[in-house]
């Protein structure tokens, strides 16, 4: 997963999905807790964003900075 085009398609998909117009004007939907349901959608997509841009910056700089060595 280092090209570049992969890791745009990926970002340009949350990107998609993070802006849910499909929904705008239905009911508010309840999930566990009484919280609404887009809101653990809203956390599912921000874990999914974090571990991406963890996995993106661990293999996209593989260039070292002075002082650094391998870990």
């Amino acid at each position: 997963m280092r090209s570049s085009a992969t890791w745009s398609t990926v970002f340009l998909g949350m990107f998609i999905l993070s802006i849910d117009v499909w929904r705008w004007g239905a009911p508010v939907a309840l999930g566990p807790l009484g919280v609404p349901r887009w809101i653990y959608e809203f956390m599912g997509l921000q874990a999914a964003l974090a571990v991406a841009l963890y996995v993106f910056g661990r293999s996209a700089w593989r260039e070292r900075h002075d002082g650094e060595r391998d870990a």
